[in-house]
């Protein structure tokens, strides 16, 4: 997994919203204090959860939120959403417009205990999917007229149901956007499988 972009706002040196983008080779230049070194703590602040604090707070911005987006080339990893059954990001639709895998952080700190939210930019459908039970993926594919039923195999899993409604969707013309979604860090959901599989992804 590649960076190719990073967006940070009201951290240390740098206020308003400033976008860096990366390539193969990046070189950073700059005087003395201008923030070539926030960058990069910025970057170790997301991936390798730093502690974050008011201290870290610009000290011209009036907000007491700070917030960190990182997009990274490849989405074709393979993760686990359902058990034993292997998926992609990027088969998921959990990805940008352009295909990458986008994440956003952001502290609070008027927060007593400062941790980040989680969100990931995904494809949002009307009446949208990804997130359902098993129970409420057979219940929509009947409602579509798709053709599955209860099972864990490759034939009938909930990648497989998933894929069919995309296929459908996509031939209906069924609206869409692109969301950064919350993820929990907590509980059973499949929206904290995500964010699991996220955290065992993500490069240090």
């Amino acid at each position: 997994m590649k960076i190719v972009k990073l967006i940070v706002s009201n951290y240390r040196g740098i206020k308003d919203s400033t976008e860096i983008t990366f390539n193969d080779f990046t070189c950073i230049v700059g005087k003395n204090d201008v923030g070539k070194s926030t960058i990069l703590k910025a970057i170790d602040a997301f991936l390798n959860d730093t502690a974050i604090s008011i201290l870290d707070k610009n000290y011209e911005s009036e907000s007491n939120l700070i917030s960190m987006d990182i997009v990274f080339d490849n989405a074709n990893i393979e993760i686990e959403l359902d058990d034993t059954i292997k998926t992609t990001f990027k088969d998921e639709d959990l990805t940008d417009i352009n295909g990458c895998l986008w994440i956003r952080k952001i502290w609070d700190l008027s927060q007593a205990k400062v941790k980040p939210k989680w969100y990931i930019c995904r494809k949002v459908y009307k009446n949208d999917f990804l997130l359902l039970s098993e129970r409420d993926l057979i219940s929509l594919c009947k409602e579509k007229g798709v053709e599955t039923q209860k099972a864990n195999g490759e034939a009938y899993n909930n990648r497989e149901k998933r894929n069919k409604l995309r296929l459908l969707y996509a031939d209906q013309g069924v609206e869409f956007e692109y969301l950064h979604e919350e993820l929990p860090t907590t509980g059973t959901t499949r929206a904290k499988r995500i964010y699991d599989a996220l955290k065992k992804v993500l490069p240090t």
